[in-house]
């Protein structure tokens, strides 16, 4: 016999829960994948792969009206399968956990990117830590990531923070519908006009300044990606690193000059393969080059004076200045000097062994260059798409915050309050400043009159005296 078992509140409620901790998830997927189509992907379909400008004969002005125009399409139809995917009536909650999921899966991001870069500077300049690969620092960055997620994650699965979302969604913030549309128009409307006349300073401010900077697109740098562009300026003192750069400027220079006689052959210009061209640096790992800096300097010394060996049979070789050699081969020739000189002294040949000299070297100059990471596309062309997301968020910002039930029915009172002052009408308005502006002026002349005329009274009884006005010569104090 089949028995039906009630579920428990408990049950439903926490069925409830993980409903929602699913849907949540689902829809921050979402939108992250939107904002990675819009912006880097397009960017890179534009650009990179269709050459839209090229495509256009050069027209840079029509290039960016189809860009801007794609990606407003492309947008437009993410919010719209977004909201098909919601439905007419979603779960209480969902739509401000998935606002507030993005929100910190981004910062999330953003943050770990800047303890990477951290993390990445510490390791390169440690001087404890031995030849390595960035995976550590690269484990530490992605682990701290990771917990960052975990933790957002259980919080979003709390009963409390759910409790959280669905009142914050009650406030209206993220939905369309407006509180008592046909109350509190006016002062509505004016609340609206004022915020985006405030903002409308702030971003004519943030134009200048992004014109001023002459930045083209917002990228982040990944860290752990960094390669260091060397070249023969940055090489340092590296015998290594020289010969392989000559050795490019050598194909180089026999690349060019195969070019110049297949164009001065007749025919064969046409005929002639493209080549790649040959780089005129050497690129290398951030960490290959410290640990490549490191063997370099301890191993290795750079000859100022060759010094003088005189007659010294053991002698290992004749130094030059600029010479690099290293420092057990520069230890004992020094240690080889000495010990000649010192047999020169005991042997009573102190003229020689005072010509003895002992070379001298300093350190090497390590390798360095220009560091290039991986970058991450955040904002193509920063300086017209910032502002155009600015304007649509302060718009709807504007739009929804006169419709937050407690504020809108603060202005809905405000209004009806407004609506029982009696107001003076136009004429009567006229009047009353005329009236205003005649008795100021009336009262300043008699005040005048009035200080004119005690003034003189005054000075005629004696009681108001004044002394006769003091010459200064130049260059003589004036007395108190």
């Amino acid at each position: 016999m089949a028995v039906a078992v009630k579920s428990s509140k408990a049950e439903i409620a926490s069925s409830t829960q993980n409903t929602l901790t699913t849907k949540v998830l689902a829809g921050v997927l979402y939108v992250l994948v939107a904002i990675a189509v819009v912006f880097p992907l397009l960017d890179a379909v534009w650009w990179r792969w269709l050459q839209l400008p090229r495509l256009l004969g050069g027209n840079m002005q029509l290039a960016w009206a189809v860009v801007l125009l794609g990606d407003f399409l492309t947008a437009l139809g993410f919010v719209t399968l977004g909201l098909r995917l919601l439905g007419p009536h979603p779960m209480r909650g969902l739509r401000a956990g998935i606002a507030l999921g993005s929100i910190g899966v981004i910062l999330t991001a953003l943050v770990s990117l800047w303890i990477g870069s951290l993390v990445e500077s510490w390791m390169l300049v440690a001087p404890w830590i031995g030849p390595s690969d960035p995976s550590l620092g690269v484990g530490i960055t992605l682990g701290l990531a990771l917990l960052s997620l975990v933790v957002q994650v259980r919080t979003l699965a709390n009963p409390k923070t759910q409790k959280f979302l669905g009142a914050l969604e009650d406030q209206g913030w993220f939905n369309t519908s407006p509180y008592k549309k046909s109350q509190g128009l006016r002062v509505r409307r004016g609340t609206i006009i004022g915020l985006l006349i405030l903002a409308a300073g702030g971003l004519l401010s943030l134009q200048h300044s992004l014109n001023a900077s002459g930045v083209e697109d917002w990228n982040l740098n990944v860290p752990f990606t960094g390669k260091v562009v060397i070249t023969p300026a940055t090489v340092g003192d590296n015998p290594e690193l020289k010969v392989e750069l000559s050795a490019l400027e050598a194909d180089r220079q026999a690349q060019e000059k195969k070019k110049i006689e297949a164009e001065a052959a007749e025919g064969s210009a046409a005929d002639s393969p493209n080549q790649a061209p040959v780089p005129d640096s050497v690129v290398m790992g951030q960490f290959d080059l410290r640990d490549s800096n490191r063997r370099f300097v301890q191993n290795y010394l750079k000859i100022t004076d060759s010094g003088f060996a005189g007659q010294d049979p053991r002698k290992l070789r004749e130094f030059k200045p600029g010479d690099i050699v290293s420092r057990s081969e520069f230890d004992e020739e020094v240690r080889s000097r000495q010990a000649w000189q010192k047999k020169l002294q005991e042997e009573n040949k102190n003229f020689d062994a005072d010509l003895i000299q002992i070379p001298k070297a300093e350190d090497v100059q390590p390798a360095t260059g220009d560091v290039e990471h991986f970058r991450l596309l955040v904002l193509p062309q920063v300086r017209f798409t910032l502002p155009v997301l600015l304007v649509v968020f302060l718009v709807w910002f504007a739009w929804r915050i006169v419709n937050v039930p407690a504020f809108a029915d603060f202005l809905i009172a405000t209004e009806a309050e407004m609506n029982k002052v009696s107001w003076a009408t136009r004429r009567q308005l006229i009047q009353d400043t005329v009236v205003v502006l005649v008795t100021v002026v009336m009262m300043t002349v008699f005040l005048l009159f009035a200080d004119v005329l005690w003034s003189q009274v005054l000075r005629g009884i004696g009681v108001l005296k004044t002394s006769a006005p003091i010459t200064q010569q130049v260059g003589q104090d004036v007395p108190w």
